[in-house]
C-alpha cells in the first residue's frame, strides 16, 4: 500500500496507512537471446485459412497488448516478482505463458514482453522442429507490416560456453519498424531450471499514455507530487490490486501533496463537489509530478 505524507507549504505530518506492507523482491532469471547468422526479409502478409483461424484470435489480444502493455491480459503476480505476470489466457501449443516488464535504473518501465514457452527441447534439431511449427502458425495470421529475419542459431543465455551454444536451435523473428515491436520464435537456456526451452516472445516499447486500471504490485519507491491549480477541491484515491479505489486525501485549490508511493501505482481525481473523474495516473518513474489544471 502507498504511504503518504502531507506538505500543505507548511510543516507536514507523516500519516501511515494501516495495511502498508513492503514485499520481497525475489531474485529473477530473464530468458534472453543474442542472435547470430544470416537473414532474409519478407513484408507479405499471409491470410488466415480456416484451420487456424482459432490460433488467430487467441492471438489477436496478445497482439493488441503490444499496443497497451498487455494491461488486459496480466493476471495473478508470479509469486514475490513485482513485474512478472501470468497471463489471463494461453496460447494453444504453448504451456507458461507470461508477461514480463523491465525497468530501468532510475525505476522507469521501458519495455513489455510477453512470453509463451513451447516446450524443453535439448538438442538444436528438436528445437527448430518446435520453433518452425509455430513460426508456421504465426504466419497464418495477419502480420502486416512485420518484416521476418530468420538466423540460423542462437547463443544460450549468459553463456560464451560452447557446450550451450551448439545446443541453440534457430531465431526466427518478426519486426516492426514502424512501432518498434516484435515477435521471436527461438530457443533459450534457462539457469534456473537449468533446461533448455522453446519460446516466443512479443515485444513492445512500454507505452506511457495508457494507464491501468488497477495497480501493480512493486517495490520501487517513488515520491508523487500533486499540485491542485483548479478552481475546486479535488479528492484523492488509490486504486487497489483489484482496481478498487482507496480514498486518501482531499486537496483545495492552490495547495499540493507529497506522498511515498510505488512505481506501477495508479491514482485517480475526482472533484469533490461532483465527483467526477478529473485525472488517472500511473506512477512510472521514481519522482513524479502532476498538476492537476
Amino acid at each position: 500500500m502507498p504511504l503518504v505524507y502531507t506538505q500543505v507549504f507548511k510543516p507536514a505530518a507523516i500519516v501511515k496507512h494501516p495495511n502498508s506492507t513492503l514485499m520481497n523482491l525475489a531474485a529473477i532469471a530473464l530468458p534472453l537471446v543474442l542472435l547470430l547468422g544470416t537473414s532474409f526479409s519478407s513484408d507479405e502478409a499471409r491470410p488466415e485459412s480456416s484451420a487456424s483461424k482459432a490460433f488467430c484470435d487467441e492471438l489477436k489480444p496478445v497482439l493488441s497488448g503490444l499496443k497497451d502493455n498487455f494491461t488486459n491480459l496480466k493476471g495473478n503476480a508470479m509469486g514475490s516478482r513485482t513485474n512478472f505476470w501470468h497471463s489471463t489466457v494461453t496460447l494453444s501449443n504453448t504451456s507458461n505463458n507470461y508477461i514480463f516488464t523491465q525497468f530501468d535504473f532510475n525505476g522507469k518501465a521501458f519495455s513489455n514482453e510477453y512470453y509463451a514457452v513451447l516446450s524443453e527441447k535439448t538438442t538444436p534439431v528438436e528445437q527448430n522442429v518446435a520453433i518452425d511449427q509455430f513460426a508456421k502458425l504465426l504466419e497464418q495470421c495477419p502480420l502486416a507490416g512485420y518484416t521476418k529475419t530468420v538466423k540460423t542459431t542462437g547463443l544460450s543465455q549468459f553463456s560464451d560456453d560452447p557446450a550451450l551454444e551448439k545446443n541453440a536451435g534457430k531465431v526466427i523473428k518478426w519486426t516492426n519498424a514502424t512501432d518498434k515491436t516484435e515477435i521471436e520464435v527461438s530457443g533459450y537456456f534457462d539457469v534456473v531450471t537449468q533446461r533448455h526451452r522453446v519460446a516466443a516472445k512479443f515485444k513492445a516499447p512500454y507505452n506511457h499514455a495508457v494507464i491501468p486500471s488497477k495497480s501493480a504490485r512493486s517495490t520501487t519507491a517513488a515520491k508523487f507530487t500533486v499540485i491542485n491549480s483548479l478552481q475546486e477541491e479535488v479528492l484523492g484515491y488509490w486504486l487497489d490490486f483489484d482496481g478498487k479505489e482507496v480514498y486518501y486525501f482531499s486537496l483545495k485549490p492552490k495547495y499540493q501533496i507529497v506522498m511515498d508511493s510505488y512505481t506501477g501505482h495508479v491514482w485517480r481525481f475526482r472533484s469533490a463537489a461532483s465527483k467526477n473523474i478529473v485525472k488517472n495516473t500511473l506512477i512510472g518513474n521514481a519522482a513524479t509530478t502532476l498538476e492537476l489544471k
